[in-house]
């Protein structure tokens, strides 16, 4: 069994988006103090979920935001 495999998923399950907001924008929140690898696995595997319902012009965007150290 891989370490992946027995991590909790990191983000919440989908909620409702305002109809402002595409349907493909797909959200990942990360707990603060959850291994930066399960974060990365998560939000990989939500990407590809999203990209599998909209294959034309489906972009990923990353971003990694720190609380105070």
């Amino acid at each position: 069994m891989s370490d992946a495999s027995r991590v909790p998923p990191a983000s919440p399950p989908d909620l409702p988006r305002p109809a402002d907001v595409p349907a493909a924008f797909a959200p990942i929140y990360v707990p603060f103090g959850l291994h930066p690898r399960a974060a990365v696995l998560d939000a990989l595997r939500r990407a590809l979920v999203v990209a599998e319902g909209h294959p034309e012009g489906t972009r990923f965007v990353f971003e990694m935001h720190l609380g105070p150290r």
